[in-house]
């Protein structure tokens, strides 16, 4: 299944997760798209035409 989610904040998508354990000890890890945002950009363009 889908495993993935986001971290929104005010509503603006600030990272996103693949997975998590769902337990306390293991803390969920999010990845920061501000850094891949220029990829990001390039790439929906391309997907919208679908």
């Amino acid at each position: 299944g889908d495993s993935g989610g986001p971290l929104v904040c005010n509503g603006v998508v600030a990272g996103v997760y693949s997975n998590s354990l769902f337990d306390p000890e293991y803390p969920v890890r999010f990845t920061n798209v501000v850094l891949y945002n220029d990829w990001i950009e390039s790439i929906v363009p391309t997907y919208t035409k679908l």
